[in-house]
């Protein structure tokens, strides 16, 4: 149930398992020739318990999916997005949304994602849908990676979050038809470290990172390097030759969309400032965990089904530019207000260009 805000400052919230979620927005900006350009931004999910206080997504996405939630989850943060993306303000680049395991298992989630997506009038392609670093595809029925097929023809870009971090996921890269490579913040932070040294070490992984950025590259994939928090882990992966990244030198979460899109009237990226000193913590497992015990208060109940999704950020839209891939931002025109579940249309490589925006196919 959406919750509207007090006021044009404050964001609205959805009740959800006794407690409220509410939705911080954070940009991606293009680091290598261009200037800071926005490229899409991120929905980070928060959810606030009365008695439990502020539940860090690491706590709490993993509890909602063991509880039958996740569905709920995603459609509530696709909810909270879709009010935000009616505004004219808000920014004309894609939106970025986390799926997690315990969705990618419900049958047909993806369809009743994108019957969502049609239902609050969001193109298929204002979306990014990241896959978390917990999305496993060990041992997945075929039928699993037709979800993921399908989710594309209608226009959905997919996303590898978290590359280098969790179970090992790099089959997905040629599985699943990725347009999306996001690093990491531990190797952003490794590589920062390793450009300072000169051992074999540090040599290995310049060479990791370069070597994955070319792959990535000759495949017309776009790559983003998270936790950029300081100019020398800005520098170590512009110089590996990541083009895009997330972090709190780039930009920190807010919880109004629209805000975001002082990003493109001031394109240029910032001085190193006292920041520069401070790791980026808006990651979701950046926060320490809840002691709390969960059982009496941690969301219960049942499977939503397979045709109400849930959770998990709503994006801008476009459809994409079919000017050669360059690695950079993703480029889309102007996109339907609806997008049939059905549609077979595939969009280019989001590599060229700034997305004209979904908000107005969105109103």
């Amino acid at each position: 149930m959406l919750v509207p805000g007090s006021g044009a400052s404050s964001a609205p919230s959805y009740a959800i398992a006794g407690g409220s979620l509410s939705v911080l927005y954070q940009p991606i900006r293009r680091m290598s020739g261009g200037n800071g350009r926005l490229v899409a931004v991120e929905a980070l999910a928060r959810w606030q318990h009365p008695v439990r206080g502020s539940v860090p997504p690491s706590v709490f996405v993993p509890e909602f999916g063991r509880a039958g939630l996740g569905m709920e989850l995603l459609a509530g943060v696709t909810r909270l997005v879709a009010t935000q993306l009616r505004r004219n303000d808000s920014p004309a680049v894609p939106i970025s949304i986390n799926v997690d395991d315990e969705v990618t298992t419900v049958r047909w989630w993806h369809s009743a994602f994108l019957e969502l997506l049609a239902a609050e009038r969001i193109p298929t392609a204002a979306i990014w849908l990241e896959l978390t670093e917990r999305v496993d595809p060990a041992d997945r029925p075929d039928r699993w990676h037709t979800a993921f097929e399908e989710l594309s023809a209608a226009g959905v870009r997919l996303a590898l979050d978290d590359v280098g971090h969790g179970v090992d996921r790099l089959e997905l890269l040629y599985r699943l038809p990725i347009e999306v490579v996001k690093l990491d913040r531990s190797l952003v932070e490794g590589a920062a470290i390793a450009g300072c040294g000169s051992g074999p070490a540090a040599t290995r992984a310049r060479r990791f990172l370069t070597g994955l950025a070319d792959w990535c590259r000759s495949q017309q994939l776009l790559t983003v390097a998270e936790g950029v928090a300081t100019a020398g882990q800005q520098r170590a992966v512009t110089d590996g030759g990541w083009v895009a990244g997330q972090g709190y030198r780039l930009g920190r979460p807010n919880g109004l969309l629209r805000q975001i899109s002082q990003f493109l009237q001031q394109p240029q990226l910032p001085a190193p400032t006292p920041d520069d000193a401070e790791l980026d913590t808006t990651a979701p497992d950046t926060t320490a965990p809840d002691t709390t015990a969960p059982d009496n208060t941690a969301p219960a109940g049942g499977s939503p089904g397979n045709t109400a999704p849930d959770d998990d950020a709503a994006p801008d839209s476009a459809a994409p530019d079919n000017t050669a891939p360059d690695n950079t931002a993703p480029d889309n025109t102007a996109s339907d207000n609806t997008v049939p579940a059905t549609s077979t249309a595939r969009p280019d490589p989001p590599h060229v260009g700034v997305p004209a925006g979904p908000a107005a196919a969105a109103q």
